[in-house]
Formats: structure tokens, sequence, C-alpha cells
């Protein structure tokens, strides 16, 4: 017979773009943030990984769906049975409902707030508070938001979020939906101009992350196959990593732009905190190489990528609420959105 449990589960969940990640205790687990519908009749057939092997194999009879985008609820059906099936994962053998942390930007709109909130109340939570990636990720990284020096926390994934903590709270926080899709664009454009090859999305995933990451060593270099603009035949180019270093500082350059924006609005004080405790980077963008080097000569202040760039998220998020009562000036939504839970 299985084992009952009446603790109640309290659940970080980094709900991505790419992927979303879920951490419960010391474990966390992760799911591509993907759906197949069927063609005729628009219904989900499959979720998270099942849905990426489905879709390789039927092609034809099913189309893929991104269930969040752009740090929304793109599709509420999807997005409700992937958030199912992963909280299912973790549920079994329990009785009580998870309660749940989501990491999302702050910037978004009530009616957005309101549609992740209920996203997860129908997938099956008892609970749920809303908690900015950037603050985040700064909860992530072992920082305590509620000392008085200022900390600033930049996720750099599909989008750009940073929060800009002191006291507790939020001093400044920003959105941006074209982070790491910013990247994307400029390396295709790049590779048109420089090689004449229209690349397809999945080698410009994979140039991303074996060449132009900080993972390995300076000579790293991909074979590329694309389609030759000149004459549409196929053709296969070497790209080294040397060749792709103007792309990072371009993205560099945009990141502390934004930044500078953000601190211009910031009370006089915080550059000398930031300076002292630097800028925390997380997410999949930060391992673009040089780019943490670059930021750091652009805004003349230390910046610290995290050891866990794709798990931070996640992990900050569920830190946050098993620490409800310290961190509660950091949450979204009402008491009876958060299932009264601080009372």
């Amino acid at each position: 017979m299985a084992k009952i449990s009446l603790h109640t589960l309290e659940v970080g969940i980094d709900p991505g773009s790419l992927y979303t990640r879920l951490q419960v205790d010391a474990q966390q687990l992760s799911e591509p943030s993907l759906a197949a519908a069927d063609f005729i009749t628009g219904n989900i057939v499959a979720v998270g990984t099942e849905a990426s092997i489905l879709l390789k194999g039927s092609a034809e009879r099913l189309r893929a769906v991104r269930p969040f985008v752009d740090g929304r609820v793109a599709e509420p059906e999807a997005a409700r049975l992937l958030m199912e099936r992963l909280l299912g994962k973790v549920q079994r053998g329990r009785v009580t409902r998870p309660a749940v942390c989501l990491a999302v930007p702050r910037e978004l709109s009530a009616v957005e707030k309101r549609a992740w909130l209920d996203t997860t109340r129908h997938a099956g939570a008892s609970a749920t508070i809303l908690l900015d990636r950037g603050a985040a990720a700064v909860i992530g990284a072992g920082l305590e938001p509620f000392r008085p020096q200022a900390m600033l926390g930049v996720d750099l994934g599909v989008g750009m979020t940073a929060a800009l903590l002191a006291c507790g709270g939020y001093v400044r926080t920003l959105y941006a939906a074209d982070g790491g899709r910013a990247v994307t664009r400029s390396l295709q454009a790049y590779l048109r101009e420089q090689t004449g090859l229209d690349v397809a999305p999945a080698v410009l995933n994979a140039l991303q992350r074996d060449v132009l990451s900080t993972f390995g060593g300076e000579e790293r270099s991909l074979p590329v196959t694309g389609r030759n603009l000149a004459d549409g035949t196929t053709a296969e180019l070497q790209i080294r990593a040397a060749q792709l270093q103007p792309l990072a500082q371009a993205q560099a350059e945009r990141i502390a732009h934004r930044l500078v924006r953000l601190l211009r609005k910031a009370p006089a004080e915080i550059p000398a905190d930031l300076w002292r405790e630097g800028i925390i980077l997380s997410g999949g963008g930060s391992l673009l190489h040089g780019l943490a080097e670059s930021l750091q000569e652009l805004l003349g202040v230390r910046v610290k990528r995290v050891q866990e760039p794709f798990g931070t998220v996640a992990l900050g998020a569920a830190r946050a609420l098993q620490k409800k009562r310290e961190y509660r000036y950091l949450f979204e939504g009402t008491d009876e959105e958060q299932g009264r839970s601080d009372r």
C-alpha cells in the first residue's frame, strides 16, 4: 500500500518560454514548455517531453503549441496541462494540494497576472503567489533581499528581467521580451551577411549553446549547414567562436543601456551599493561568452554569474515560498490569491 503524506509541498516554478523548471525541496524537474495539438480538432494531445517526441514523429498530424510566450500565458489549456503534469510528478501519495510560487515578470498587467494564478489553481495548486524573476534570481543565488544594501538580479532567458531590491522590497524592475531572442536574430542576420547562408533555428540554437557560450575553450567551432541565399543549394561552413564575439559585445551594450536607464531612476546611493554587491546574472543568456566581462566594463560594477544559470530562478522561487513571511513585500497578489497562508 502506498504511503500517504499530509505534508503540503512548497513548489517553486520557473515557467520559461523554452523550458519549465520546478523546484521542490532538493529536487528540480524540467520539461520543455511545449504542447502538441491535433491539426484538425485543435485538441492538446501531449505536453512537455512527450509532446516533443510526438512532434518529431508525427509532424504532419500535429502542430507545436507554446504554452508561455514573453512571460505570459499564451495558450491556457496547454499551460494548465503542462503545470498539471509537473505538479503530478511531485504530488504522488499526498492528500493536500501543493502551494506554488511562480517566477514571472513583475511588469505584467493585472489580467496577465490573474491568468498565471488561474492556470496553477486549475492545475491543482492550493495557493499561488507570484515573484519577479529577477528577485527569484537574487534569492536563488543565496542573497537575502531584506538587507539594507541594494542588489540587482538580472535573468537572461528568451526575455530579460531585472529587479533592483533593497530592504526586502522592490526599488525598480524592468522587463524586455527580446533578451535571448535578440541574440538569435542578430546571429541569423550576421550569418546571412557574412556567409550568405540562411540557417535553421535548430542550428542557431546549437551555435549559441556550443560556440557562443562560456563552456569550452577559446577555439570552439561548429560546422554550420544552411541554404545558400545565392542559388538555394545546401552549403556547410565551419564557424569559430572568435568570428561571433562582436555579437556578444553588441548584446552586452544592449543590456547595459537598459540597466543604466533603470539605475538612473533609482536613489543616488544605489550605484555605491552595487559597486560592493555586484550584479547577479542568471539564465541561459548569461552564458554568452564575454557577456559578464563586457557588462562589468561598461557599467563599472562587478557582475557575477550564478553557478546554476538554468535552475537558479526556480530555486529562488522555492526558497521565497519557504520564507513567505520575510519576503512578503516581494510577492504579488491578494491574501485570497495566496490562500491566506500568512494568517
